[in-house]
């Protein structure tokens, strides 16, 4: 297997920025009710070079965008708006899960998230036990108030 690569999705014009929305537009937007122009227009905004949020990551596996995460300011839990900032839309193409994409881009999390200056990032999730094998710490439960998954789990990972 080629071997797997994870880079700062910088580009509109990359073959990454248009799978990404694809992505992004299926997998939640669908189900929110965000139009694809929406998703689009909030991708565009990750795109900066500064080391403001959002960022948006990208892993490939040779010239194949397969898996992307973002870091954000926000996220769609409006219960908790002390918490920030974020680690989100965690996602690997159906195709390419059981590879090690998920492993790879976990391992790059810390590095980059250092690189925007953040001091520690939060993600809420229902898997149990995926994310503790990444540093993650479980903080306790978190109020989703979405009728196909209240409630969640909330993790903290420290930056150093």
């Amino acid at each position: 297997m080629e071997s797997i690569s994870v880079n700062r999705l910088t580009d509109s014009k990359s073959i990454a920025f248009n799978a990404v929305c694809d992505w992004h537009y299926h997998w939640f937007g669908k189900r929110d009710k965000k139009t694809y122009a929406l998703i689009k227009e909030n991708l565009l905004h990750s795109l900066n070079i500064k080391k403001q949020l959002p960022q948006t990551y990208v892993a490939w596996i040779g010239n194949r965008p397969v898996g992307t995460y973002q870091f954000a300011m926000m996220d769609d839990v409006e219960s908790r708006p002390d918490v920030y900032p974020w680690m989100i839309s965690v996602f690997v193409d159906e195709n390419y899960r059981g590879k090690g994409v998920f492993k790879a881009m976990m391992k790059t999390v810390k590095e980059n998230a250092h690189k925007a200056g953040l001091k520690h990032v939060y993600l809420y999730t229902s898997y149990t036990g995926l994310y503790e094998k990444f540093g993650w710490k479980f903080i306790g439960p978190i109020n989703t108030y979405r009728k196909n998954s209240s409630v969640e789990r909330l993790y903290l990972l420290e930056i150093s």
